[in-house]
C-alpha cells in the first residue's frame, strides 16, 4: 500500500510530483476561495440548504421525504451523494465541537 502511494506522490528520480501544493499562489488562492466560500454565501444556501442539511445532520430519517411533503421541493435539488458530501465536514466538526456550536442557522 505504502509503494503505491509513493508511485503517485513520487516520480522515478524521486521528486515530489504535486509541486504546486508548496506553490504561494496555490496557497493564496486556496485560502480567497475557502474565505469566499464561507463569507460570500448565497440566499439559497443559507435558507434552503443549511436547514436541509441541518435535518440530515441532527435528525433520523429521509430529509428528502420530509421537504417533499411540506412543499420545499428547492431545498436541495442533489442527489445523495452530494448530500454525504456536503454533510461530511459538518458531521465530523460537530461530533468534536458540538452541533449547536459549528452549525449555522439563518
Amino acid at each position: 500500500m505504502t509503494q503505491k502511494i509513493k508511485q503517485l506522490l513520487y516520480d522515478k528520480t524521486g521528486h515530489f510530483k504535486l509541486t504546486f501544493l508548496s506553490s504561494y499562489l496555490f496557497v493564496f488562492g486556496l485560502i480567497a476561495k475557502l474565505y469566499a466560500a464561507t463569507f460570500f454565501t448565497g440566499e439559497n444556501f443559507t435558507h434552503l440548504f443549511t436547514p436541509f442539511l441541518k435535518s440530515f445532520i441532527l435528525q433520523a430519517g429521509n430529509p428528502y421525504q420530509f421537504f417533499f411533503q411540506n412543499g420545499l421541493l428547492e431545498a436541495f435539488p442533489y442527489p445523495q451523494l452530494m448530500l454525504y458530501v456536503m454533510s461530511a465536514p459538518a458531521t465530523i466538526m460537530g461530533q468534536l465541537l458540538g452541533p449547536e456550536l459549528f452549525i449555522v442557522t439563518p
